[in-house]
């Protein structure tokens, strides 16, 4: 991998439109989060009828991610950048991009149980609102990652090892959850569909762990 090089021009365009887009992008990213964590508090406190609102902002959030993954890969195409970097940068952008789609996952799962009337304790939801809290400062802290790329390093470290921190939170909670919805959760339909919801979380913060990282070794690589 070319780490040198690739922070070489980001340096170089500190404020060129691949960099103020990507920045964009984990910001969409995000909000998918924000989002999602969102919806389950509003179901956790009762306030169901806000939930809809809320899961059509996780949809729209994840499509102006997308959007922005298109619009940062035709970026690329038309710049100097030496195909190996430019693969690099690619590669990086692909890995944000997924977190939002699990997310989506996420949210459309939560959408069905609200669809089918499925009963869930309360202590689940707040079980899984937990989850999701923890998953956003995760998720805050690759963005502090990406926007001190080409910026500042030390910055960029200290945030990836705080998005690290919370992940391994996530993956803790992750395996109470899932005992606790074997446990409490009687109707086997419900138990599929929660899995994903929970899954989906799960994978999300997984890959804002593999984004940071991946940050992580273009930096390191600039040392």
């Amino acid at each position: 991998m070319s780490e040198r090089p690739l922070l070489d021009w980001l340096e170089r365009r500190k404020e060129s439109s691949v960099i103020v887009k990507a920045r964009q992008h984990v910001g969409k990213v995000l909000d998918t989060a924000v989002d999602l964590d969102r919806a389950l508090g509003f179901m956790l406190s009762g306030r169901k009828d806000e939930i809809p609102e809320a899961l059509k902002r996780v949809e729209f959030d994840e499509k102006a991610a997308d959007n922005l993954e298109v619009s940062i890969f035709e970026e690329l195409s038309r710049g100097d950048m030496d195909p190996k970097e430019r693969e690099d940068m690619m590669r990086l952008v692909r890995r944000i991009d997924d977190i939002a789609d699990w997310y989506k996952v996420a949210a459309r799962n939560l959408e069905l149980i609200m669809e089918t009337g499925e009963e869930v304790p309360e202590v689940l939801w707040g079980a899984l609102k937990e989850m999701t809290k923890n998953s956003v400062d995760c998720c805050r802290f690759l963005k502090v990652t990406i926007d001190a790329l080409g910026k500042n390093r030390e910055e960029a470290m200290r945030a990836r090892a705080e998005a690290d921190r919370y992940e391994h939170i996530v993956d803790d909670l992750y395996f109470g959850v899932k005992k606790m919805m074997l446990k409490e959760v009687v109707d086997a339909k419900a138990v599929v569909v929660l899995n994903d919801l929970l899954v989906g979380i799960e994978n999300a913060t997984d890959s804002i762990k593999a984004s940071a990282d991946q940050a992580y070794i273009l930096v390191m690589g600039s040392r």
